[in-house]
């Protein structure tokens, strides 16, 4: 049993790694929580919440435009995550636990609205338990859906909104307990309940969180982590900028066709580089003394071998270079 165990979550480690990977072309790594459900909802602790993270993920994974790491494998391999007990469109939030390396997001959603208008005599309102049997007659479905997409890295909310929809079809009814007398019966999958105004609906607020994402998220968002890594390249260019313009002296004269210098690897020099030596000329005054000091280029290397401090080049051109000439990468 153990080893079953061990081999499943090795094939979950395996496909979130895929997932990872996947993410080298620039796609936006996201991780799907479980969609939350009203406490006071009839499938509060139903398999809703699961189904409708599904179906949010299928239709995302379509666009093509983000690398999605599966709602099972994300409550595999992370604890809970605590983002709050409410205010699912507020700015503010933080991730606390359950961080997955890779992930640069995550996707937190809440079903605040899931039912549809009850025409009867009476009145009319929006009903919780639109799918126990209660046999009313249906002439529209709303739904919305809150989220927010939080930073993983520096756990900042980038994005806070929902999606919403509304379905009506007059004269149609719901079928009272056609999806079951309980909330744990309801298949958000089956076909009956896609086709109906709340299944339609919900696609319809699903389509309107992913356009949302698309215009608002995906063109003006760079994760923290991305911006992290775009920092520290730069800095590691400039680093290395700065290094190549750190002058060196020419350390021996091996042979006319051949010098060693003591610029390496450290200061940036690579194989293939080209090196400018330099001879200092003094200017002197009609006394003979130096009143300026300057340098005059007096040959050309290229870099063969490079080791961490000192490197050997060959002369290009130049017949006057000598040990302690200065040198500088071109």
């Amino acid at each position: 049993m153990k080893r079953l165990i061990v081999l499943a979550s090795l094939t979950v480690l395996v496909a979130v790694a895929t997932g990872f990977a996947a993410a080298a072309d620039g796609k936006p790594v996201i991780a799907v929580k479980t969609f939350n459900l009203p406490e006071d909802s009839v499938y509060y602790n139903s398999t809703v919440g699961s189904g409708l993270t599904d179906m949010f993920i299928t239709e995302l994974q379509k666009t093509g435009k983000y690398t999605l790491i599966e709602r099972a494998q994300v409550d595999l391999l992370t604890d809970e995550v605590d983002f709050g007990k409410s205010g699912y469109v507020e700015q503010a939030s933080a991730v606390r636990k359950g961080h997955i390396k890779g992930v640069q997001y995550y996707f937190l959603a809440k079903v605040t609205n899931f039912g549809a208008k009850q025409n009867k005599v009476g009145g009319s309102g929006w009903g919780g338990g639109v799918f126990g049997g209660l046999g009313y007659k249906k002439d529209e479905a709303y739904v919305r859906i809150d989220y927010r997409i939080v930073d993983a890295t520096s756990a900042e909310t980038i994005m806070a909104d929902f999606g919403e929809a509304t379905y009506s079809k007059k004269g149609v009814s719901m079928g009272g307990g056609k999806w079951g007398s309980g909330g744990g019966a309801l298949d958000v999958s089956s076909s009956e309940f896609l086709e109906s105004m709340v299944g339609r609906a919900t696609m319809m607020a699903m389509a309107n969180i992913i356009e949302k994402m698309d215009h608002s998220f995906l063109a003006t968002h760079t994760s923290r982590a991305d911006q992290l890594a775009q920092d520290e390249a730069k800095a590691q260019d400039e680093a290395v900028a700065a290094l190549r313009k750190v002058p060196g002296k020419v350390l021996a004269m091996v042979s006319a066709e051949m010098v060693i210098i003591d610029l390496g690897s450290n200061n940036g020099v690579k194989v293939g580089d080209q090196v400018a030596v330099f001879k200092s000329v003094d200017i002197k005054n009609s006394r003979g003394e130096v009143v300026f000091t300057e340098e005059k280029e007096v040959g050309l290397l290229e870099v063969f071998e490079a080791q961490p401090d000192r490197s050997k080049a060959r002369v290009v051109s130049g017949s006057d270079i000598k040990e302690g000439h200065t040198v500088k990468l071109k």
